[in-house]
């Protein structure tokens, strides 16, 4: 039984759908990863470590929700015992990232560091706005500052030394304090 370690957390499953055994999944991200993976892991309520379910079939069902059937669970009743199981992909199975791409894993998490190598503090989160994501950078006295992830702003991240490197505008970390 493979441990989360290795694994991303892809969303949950909400409720059995239909009596043939499909079970609702909310989606914790803007992504489609259930409709092009043959297999997923599930963390069933109550129980440790993770359990493989094969994929028969997946379909949207409005945005941020989709509708899968396992091999396997053929029935209301079997779908009903997974509600509540948060879903998994092992994150060897996700596809390379190009140049100037990361995936969000692999960035929460990182030290972020101004030009000139002072901290400023780690990656705690990302948000998802309209126009940009914004990191949520938590200071070491527990303040937290909002960067946004722009060009301009997030000159360098380096996946493998866990730095990325800020070049805020005049002003922009202190407006955080208020």
């Amino acid at each position: 039984m493979p441990e989360k370690d290795n694994f991303i957390a892809l969303g949950r499953i909400t409720s059995p759908h239909g009596i043939r055994g499909a079970v609702n999944i909310h989606s914790y991200g803007d992504n489609d990863a259930f409709a092009h993976y043959s297999h997923l892991f599930l963390q069933e309520p109550g129980r440790r470590g993770l359990t493989r379910y094969d994929i028969e079939s997946c379909r949207p069902k409005k945005p941020g929700s989709f509708i899968v059937q396992f091999r396997g669970v053929s029935d209301r009743n079997a779908a009903e015992e997974l509600a509540g199981s948060e879903v998994f992909l092992d994150s060897a199975s996700l596809p390379e990232t190009g140049p100037d791409e990361a995936y969000w894993h692999d960035i929460i998490g990182l030290e972020v560091l101004l030009p000139n190598g002072k901290r400023v503090g780690r990656i705690a989160s990302i948000l998802e706005t309209a126009g940009h994501d914004v990191y949520v950078v938590r200071t070491d006295g527990g303040r937290e500052v909002l960067i946004p992830a722009v060009r301009d702003i997030v000159t360098d991240i380096d996946t493998e030394a866990g730095i990325c490197t800020i070049n805020p505008p005049p002003g922009l970390l202190e407006a955080n304090d208020s």
